[in-house]
């Protein structure tokens, strides 16, 4: 219903807020074994949270397109892992009656997106 929908889209504003954070970056900074500082490497990021599609787009941009690929696939799987250990602390707190279905509905849908309906051509 609609406060789903509205739930979908304040938790797609915290994972675009959550892509620049000082614990996803610093993360990803160590995974990638970058010779980067946080301020630098977040100069070169950018995230749009597309309410009306919910979906989070995670550019990054450097002189070397995989690199900036590598980057961004790590970002999107830092915030991935965040969400579900936070699902995980969830599952064990009484807070766990509090709408932790839609975040596991969210976090399905970010890891395998539904594909769009394709229409018939006979119709």
């Amino acid at each position: 219903g609609v406060q789903e929908l509205v739930i979908a889209e304040d938790a797609l504003v915290w994972y675009a807020e959550l892509a620049e954070s000082r614990a996803v970056t610093d993360a990803v900074i160590a995974q990638l074994g970058l010779d980067e500082s946080r301020g630098s490497l977040l100069g070169r990021i950018s995230t749009t949270a597309s309410k009306e599609a919910l979906l989070l787009s995670i550019k990054v941009r450097d002189e070397d397109p995989e690199a900036a690929r590598v980057l961004a696939v790590a970002l999107g799987d830092e915030i991935i892992r965040r969400v579900r250990d936070a699902i995980e602390q969830l599952q064990d707190s009484p807070e766990r009656a509090k709408r932790p279905s839609l975040v596991r509905y969210q976090l399905r849908w970010i890891e395998k997106p539904p594909r769009p309906k394709r229409s018939d051509p006979d119709e």
